[in-house]
């Protein structure tokens, strides 16, 4: 997935991009469920950028596919996986602490997935890239 932005700010290695919503996520099937939005209605990313860029720079970023496939997978599967374990565990004994540990298990998975998110989050293989700088574009 590919979209044009804004540089905002810079600081080391980490560039803000401000994004028009309309792009980038209107092909989304998590638009619905996204809160990365600013004051004004537009969305910032935290990109890594081999090139040289300034604030102000328009550019054009890419998001891999395949690493936002793998994101959603854990987000919204993983969880409900532990739920459906826990339920079953549980539910060897009784009705009852079959929804008690399903609950314990859903819990469970969110735990795991914010581990993995601290753990493949920082990888730079699924940070969103700067490919190239343009000279004009539209204004975000």
């Amino acid at each position: 997935m590919e979209d044009i932005g804004k540089v905002k700010k810079i600081e080391n290695n980490r560039i803000e991009v401000e994004i028009d919503p309309n792009d980038l996520c209107g092909s989304c099937a998590n638009k619905a469920t996204c809160r990365i939005e600013t004051e004004n209605g537009k969305r910032t990313l935290l990109v890594q950028s081999e090139t040289d860029v300034k604030e102000g720079d328009m550019v054009q970023i890419n998001v891999s596919e395949g690493n936002a496939i793998i994101s959603a997978f854990l987000v919204f599967i993983v969880p409900l996986i532990f739920l459906g374990i826990g339920y079953f565990v549980g539910a060897a004994w009784s009705r009852g602490w079959g929804i008690l540990s399903a609950f314990l298990g859903l819990g469970f998975g969110l735990l795991v997935v914010r581990l993995v998110d601290r753990w493949i989050g920082d990888k730079q293989s699924f940070q969103p890239r700067i490919t190239k700088i343009l000279d004009e574009g539209p204004t975000c």
